[in-house]
């Protein structure tokens, strides 16, 4: 009898699927009744660092936008600090910032810090694996149960590395992307963020 595998497309599709029912079956019964009118408008997104896209759905799972984004410069899920790598999994964002007066100094280029490098906005998310499904979000500071703190979805001042794996382990946008997004997010939102072929194959060696 012959081993039927699936094709890494038919992989992403089912990973896809499962991400959404975890996300969905995570809310509890006494949390739908006490937000039920705004549950039922709730949107999530979706980052899949396969297609390097960002996915906007509302609660039917119906897709509202979808933009280009820019991922850590390495492969795999994020393991420690610095590691260059975009975080997978489900998280929540637990803040939404003015980033357009902060600047960086990119390390190399021998200028000086870039004031607007991050773009309008950055939305913080908490990667701590006792938050993914922390239905009320009461303290947005960081803590120590957090992992990795300056990671998130923001703007950036070079549109060009958009589409393409180039950041410190935070997900780029183009700046009137990330602010046609600011409209729909708020505190809370879940943020599912799904690996490429590649970055599993990375996963599988460091297990």
């Amino acid at each position: 009898m012959n081993n039927v595998g699936h094709s890494p497309s038919v992989k992403i599709s089912l990973s896809i699927c499962l991400a959404i029912i975890v996300i969905l079956s995570s809310t509890s019964w006494h949390f739908y009744k006490k937000h039920k009118s705004s549950y039922n408008k709730s949107k999530f997104i979706i980052i899949n660092k396969e297609s390097m896209s960002l996915t906007l759905y509302n609660y039917e799972g119906s897709i509202l936008y979808t933009f280009p984004i820019a991922t850590g410069k390495l492969m795999g899920n994020k393991l420690v600090k610095g590691d260059l790598r975009t975080p997978e999994g489900v998280f929540p964002i637990i803040n939404i910032q003015d980033s357009r007066d902060w600047e960086y100094d990119f390390e190399g280029d021998h200028a000086p810090a870039i004031k607007g490098a991050y773009g309008p906005w950055f939305f913080r998310i908490r990667t701590s694996s006792d938050e993914l499904f922390n239905n009320s979000i009461t303290d947005p500071s960081f803590t120590e149960g957090n992992k990795f703190l300056g990671l998130g979805i923001h703007g950036t001042h070079d549109s060009t590395t958009v589409g393409t794996r180039s950041s410190h382990g935070c997900v780029r946008m183009k700046n009137a992307d990330i602010a046609l997004l600011k409209n729909h997010v708020f505190i809370g939102m879940r943020v599912i963020i799904l690996p490429s072929i590649e970055d599993q194959k990375v996963n599988q060696q460091v297990e």
